[in-house]
C-alpha cells in the first residue's frame, strides 16, 4: 500500500499530485527515525465492497465474512455457492488485532466507541469521491 511513495522518495522521485495517490511515505519507519507509521486508517475492499477498516489497533468488519472452503484455507467473501459473506446484522464487528491477532472476540459491545474514528475514516473516503470516483470494475467475462 506504501510501497510507492516510499521508493519514490528513497529513490529522490516525486509522486504525481495529479491523481490520488493511496499511499504515504513510510521512509522514516523504516529507517527509525520515528517509532510510528504515517497510517492511522486502512480501507479494505473486496472488489467494490468495503468490507472493513483498521482504525489504531482495531478493525471494524461491515461484512461478516465466514472462513471458507477456499483451496488457501482463509475466509471467502465471494457471493454465489459456498459464498460467505453478508453484512453484518445491526452493528460492525469490532476487534482489537493487537491483543486478538486471529480476531476470535468482537469487542464491539465494550468498544463501541471506536465506530466513531472508524466511520469518520469511511465519510473522508466518500467525501473523496466526490471528486475522484473510483474507476469502473474490470468486467472478467467479455472478452
Amino acid at each position: 500500500m506504501d510501497f510507492f511513495p516510499t521508493f519514490a522518495r528513497l529513490a529522490g522521485g516525486k509522486v504525481p499530485d495529479d491523481r490520488p495517490i493511496d499511499g504515504v511515505d513510510q521512509s522514516d519507519l523504516l529507517f527509525g527515525t520515528s517509532a510510528t507509521g504515517q497510517r492511522e486508517h486502512l480501507l479494505t475492499f473486496v472488489g467494490a465492497n468495503l468490507m472493513a477498516v483498521r482504525w489504531k489497533q482495531f478493525r471494524a468488519y461491515f461484512a461478516d465474512v465466514a472462513p471458507g472452503r477456499s483451496s488457501w484455507g482463509g475466509a471467502n467473501s465471494l457471493a454465489g455457492t459456498g459464498g460467505s459473506a453478508a453484512p453484518t446484522n445491526g452493528y460492525p464487528k469490532i476487534f482489537n488485532i493487537e491483543s486478538d491477532p486471529r480476531e476470535e472476540y468482537n469487542i464491539g459491545a465494550m468498544y463501541e466507541w471506536v465506530l466513531g474514528p472508524v466511520l469518520k475514516c469511511v465519510e473522508r473516503y466518500k467525501e473523496s469521491l466526490a471528486k475522484h470516483p473510483n474507476p469502473p470494475a474490470a468486467n472478467i467475462t467479455r472478452f
